[in-house]
């Protein structure tokens, strides 16, 4: 290509100039096929942007849990005498190795001395998910947003929510473990091999998932948390243009494999919808349930595009 003085083009490369024409009528023909393209790349783009992040909170979990274990162990040792002294020797005592109220009171002092280091991960974790979800929303609509997490969206959503997602986290730890000792108590189990069910329980909550993807529970919970945080960011771009008095379509980006679900399979079936609307699952935005690939993408509608000038 000559990239001189125009002047210096010669009579015959003037006389090829009308054939760009048709080739920039077919390179707006390729034009649907490049947004299919960037969109299917939206949650690869998503997963690269969250991973870091995901594996700073497995490891934070799978800290808390370790440390949840060996506080437990502590305080059940003393109803060791209430357990067989081998498997399926005999009945528990009483029904049950611990009596219920016994149990509640040594989880609560045991949560409050281990829930804080992770809560205040959570909070840090969640506002570099929020930003760069946010930040992904802006690259979507070409517009330059800076990322504010003074804004109210970014403050509602992280105003408490460490604690109150440590304490989700722990309630579901507490029926794992009331199941587990129920099972300690219907199979006849020793307290020593009650102890290292426990202890193998809680590192990582190594029970495989139902989803092909997720390893064990610190993983669903990584992927999870970190997912909302990052789709809510994306959110922060619609509503934010919504109050500039811009209107945004946006579209659910599924992983489109086998594993794709019952849920975001409609979702993503529905293609390019004002914002404003639910998708046909109901949800306004991924995720569509824990552990979940999906993705939002964005655009400025139609009716948005042309902005008034004076």
């Amino acid at each position: 290509m000559n990239c001189g003085n125009p002047s210096t083009v010669s009579s015959s490369q003037h006389k090829t100039r009308p054939a760009a024409a048709p080739l920039l009528s077919r390179l707006a023909s390729l034009a649907p096929a490049l947004d299919a393209f960037i969109e299917s790349a939206s949650p690869a783009s998503k997963e690269h942007a969250t991973r870091p992040l995901e594996r700073r909170l497995r490891r934070g979990l799978t800290t808390m849990w370790a440390e949840q274990s060996r506080r437990l162990l502590e305080h059940l040792g003393v109803f060791s005498w209430r357990f067989v002294a081998v498997e399926a020797q005999r009945p528990l005592v009483e029904a049950g190795p611990i009596p219920d109220d016994a149990l509640a009171r040594i989880w609560q002092s045991i949560t409050s001395a281990t829930g804080g280091p992770l809560a205040s991960l959570l909070n840090g974790l969640a506002g570099d998910g929020i930003r760069r979800g946010h930040n992904a929303g802006t690259l979507d609509v070409g517009l330059s947003i800076s990322f504010d997490v003074d804004h109210p969206l970014a403050v509602d959503y992280l105003s408490g929510y460490g604690a109150s997602r440590v304490a989700g986290i722990d309630r579901t730890t507490m029926r794992e473990l009331r199941s587990l000792l129920a099972q300690a108590a219907g199979s006849g189990w020793s307290y020593d091999f009650t102890a290292r069910e426990i202890r193998r329980r809680f590192q990582g909550f190594s029970n495989p998932s139902v989803l092909g993807h997720i390893r064990d529970r610190a993983e669903l919970v990584a992927v999870t948390e970190i997912g909302e945080a990052y789709e809510h960011g994306q959110w922060m771009v619609i509503e934010r243009l919504r109050e500039q008095g811009i209107q945004t379509d946006k579209a659910w980006l599924s992983a489109e494999d086998a594993r794709v679900c019952d849920v975001c399979e409609p979702a993503a079936a529905a293609g390019w919808i004002p914002s404003g609307n639910e998708f046909p699952n109901g949800r306004h935005r991924p995720l569509g349930h824990p552990g979940c690939r999906c993705a939002l993408t964005i655009r400025v509608a139609d009716q948005s595009r042309v902005v008034p000038v004076g």
